[in-house]
């Protein structure tokens, strides 16, 4: 499920999709959270954290491209950051391609300020103006669809306090509802709502 969200949200430019293993891979790991969002009972989209002593970061976020602008990014952001904050975390980072600018005003106003640059950080398909989802065969143009771009990702932070471990989630789950039932209004969608969390550790896995 998560490796099919990751496909279909990144079909189209950005990093290249992640795998089945290599989501099992990292949920094995001491340390890591997972929240999932979905809408009508079918999941649309998740985040996926991780955390070592005090400092976190938010590996990816992806939400199904016709589930976005509606909230529910920001909704999994602030579920994976309370959570992060609770266990103790202060300090919070993530990576981003420098030129998905609505990504980065998402992380912007969750409050995270750009601290760096990663040179060429993230590979993609190039050539086409379409970042590969087109296909077909023949000289040049196979050549060009098989072409890698090089992208910069920018690297953001930001600091988290106990106050943030204490947010009451139930307010970024009505957001998230009252949004989809707006957008529902006007075009059928159902409301978006977290459904499952697991947090892993050393010695446990649980869902809440």
């Amino acid at each position: 499920m998560l490796a099919a969200l990751h496909e279909e949200s990144f079909a189209e430019g950005g990093p290249a999709p992640w795998g089945a293993d290599a989501f099992a891979s990292l949920l094995a790991l001491p340390g890591m959270t997972l929240v999932v969002l979905e809408a009508a009972g079918v999941p649309v989209g998740f985040v996926l954290g991780r955390h070592a002593a005090d400092e976190g970061e938010i590996l990816t976020l992806c939400v199904r491209p016709p589930m976005r602008r509606r909230g529910g990014g920001r909704t999994l952001c602030r579920a994976l950051l309370r959570t992060l904050a609770a266990a103790g975390v202060r300090s919070a980072s993530l990576e981003v391609a420098a030129d998905n600018q609505p990504a980065q005003r998402l992380y912007a106003a969750l409050g995270f300020q750009a601290a760096g640059r990663r040179p060429a950080y993230y590979r993609r398909a190039s050539g086409t103006g379409d970042h590969g989802s087109g296909s077909g065969s023949g000289g040049t143009a196979a050549r060009a669809r098989s072409a890698v771009e090089a992208v910069d990702a920018v690297v953001m932070r930001r600091v988290l306090t106990p106050a943030d471990g204490a947010a009451d989630g139930a307010a970024d789950g009505a957001s998230a509802d009252a949004a989809g039932e707006s957008a529902g209004a006007a075009g059928g969608r159902a409301g978006l709502r977290i459904v499952a969390m697991a947090a892993t550790n050393e010695r446990d896995v649980t869902e809440t």
